[in-house]
């Protein structure tokens, strides 16, 4: 005799476990965090430079004639010459030093005017020694960084600077391609 009774509950116990399984959890499991990136300050080891902040970076000659102070090799300046760079930030910690060829630094009066930007200037006590080889430096008063207001860090600039005359060799001239020859 056949018994389909029992055969049929057998399945349908089976499906119901089936069905069970295929359910959702009833107790909520958190999803994984998202990864968030850090932001490009953390992963930057260095911090940038300051000279992408200049405004205006001169020594000024005497009549007030200014002499850039980025350029290719030293800059060549009268050794009356003061200094003025200005930054786009306000930097609360921000100073101009000169240091002579022995890496002392040379006296010097310097300020720092802050308003919507970043003013320092340096007047050398005395004038420059002719032909001397000099360093400016563009650095924090409290670390070698210079920092905005923000706290944000920026790598010092150095500048190297020539006075006029003496008996030092002039700074080398910028080679220029040679002229092309017009075909005869």
């Amino acid at each position: 005799m056949h018994r389909p009774l029992p055969a049929a509950l057998a399945a349908l116990a089976l499906l119901a476990s089936c069905q069970k399984a295929a359910e959702p959890a009833s107790v909520p499991v958190p999803a994984p965090a998202p990864s968030v990136p850090k932001p490009l300050k953390e992963l930057t080891a260095y911090p940038q430079n300051v000279a992408g902040l200049l405004r205006e970076g001169v020594a000024l000659e005497p009549g007030d004639h200014p002499v850039k102070l980025l350029s290719d090799g030293p800059v060549v300046v009268d050794a009356k010459s003061t200094f003025r760079v200005v930054l786009s930030v306000r930097s609360p910690d921000a100073r101009l030093a000169l240091y002579d060829g022995a890496d002392a630094i040379v006296p010097a009066d310097g300020g720092r005017e802050i308003s919507d930007a970043t003013t320092v200037t340096l007047k050398p006590s005395k004038p420059l020694e002719p032909g001397g080889l000099y360093q400016l430096r563009l650095d924090g008063a409290s670390s070698r960084e210079v920092h905005d207001e923000a706290g944000s860090a920026f790598q010092p600039l150095f500048v190297s600077v020539q006075v006029k005359g003496g008996d030092a060799p002039p700074p080398p001239a910028r080679s220029r391609p040679a002229a092309k020859k017009k075909a005869r």
